[in-house]
């Protein structure tokens, strides 16, 4: 049987990869809604939604796969991880958590959850010899 051991190096690391992800996704959408000139007012939720979704994902996925176990307990806490540090942000910048911010964790943990399984499940290429 496996020893099933929590890595705190993987869960930073998967951590570090969901933030930078998810400002990723938002940078994107910034340069997007400059190039085009406009600013969706009602956009603004859903695609931070969606940033913070891809950055729990994300941080999931590379967290279960360095750790190569418990992909969903691991993807999970590192999502977790990620949603810390964005309340952190909202924090430092002044502004106030709202309920969204429960509505932001519960998109969170399934994604990375989701994200721990396919790190874990997701096989190398080998490559042919011929």
């Amino acid at each position: 049987m496996q020893d099933k051991k929590l890595s705190p190096a993987a869960l930073g690391i998967g951590g570090a990869a969901g933030v930078i992800a998810a400002l990723v996704v938002m940078i994107l959408y910034s340069v997007m809604t400059v190039r085009m000139q406009s600013v969706e007012a009602g956009m603004f939720v859903p695609v931070m939604m969606a940033a913070l979704g891809v950055g729990a994902m994300a941080g999931g996925f590379v967290c279960a796969k360095l750790t190569k176990q418990c992909g969903m307990m691991n993807g999970a806490l590192c999502a977790g991880i990620v949603f810390v540090l964005m309340v952190l942000i909202v924090l430092l910048t002044g502004a106030v958590p709202t309920v969204q911010v429960l509505l932001r964790l519960a998109l969170m943990l399934p994604m990375g959850a989701l994200g721990g399984v396919l790190g874990v499940n997701v096989k190398k290429k080998r490559k042919r010899r011929k």
